[in-house]
């Protein structure tokens, strides 16, 4: 039979292990991996408040931040902001993302990187399921064709 005092002993133990065993796993790898794509006056620093807000209360990452533009320069702000580089959509695409935010300036540039996001996919994956989300300022009917 099992003293009380042992007993004891024995749970903080297990809750200990527990709390070290959720602090491996959660630093390991993020749980989530979010694609940015468009880095100009607005995109750039939703995408770093992004990165800013990517580790929880314990400090442990949440989320890792894939960049992309085609303006070099936003891509290196980003980066030293602590943003992953993405050097073409592809790249972005072959990350996994499991949400993808666009921040463009144009219906057509809207149009041309879903096109663009959609032949990246190789032939023999599905997408995975995923969220979409276009924050750019363009039409609606621009929206619903995307």
């Amino acid at each position: 039979m099992i003293s009380h005092l042992r007993l004891s002993r024995t749970l903080m133990c297990i809750r200990k292990h527990n709390r070290n065993v959720s602090r491996w796993t959660s630093t390991t790898a993020p749980t989530t991996t979010v694609g940015f794509i468009g880095l100009g006056n607005m995109g750039l620093p939703m995408c770093l408040n992004l990165v800013q807000n990517s580790q929880n209360e314990n400090g442990d990452r949440t989320h890792s931040i894939i960049a992309y533009d085609t303006n070099e320069a936003s891509i290196q702000k980003a980066e030293l902001g602590g943003a992953t580089p993405a050097a073409t959509l592809e790249e972005l695409v072959q990350s996994n993302c499991d949400i993808i935010f666009t921040m463009l300036p144009t219906c057509a540039a809207v149009e041309e990187v879903v096109g663009t996001l959609l032949e990246s996919w190789p032939v023999e994956e599905e997408p995975k399921s995923g969220v979409f989300v276009d924050c750019s300022t363009v039409s609606p009917m621009t929206t619903r064709r995307v």
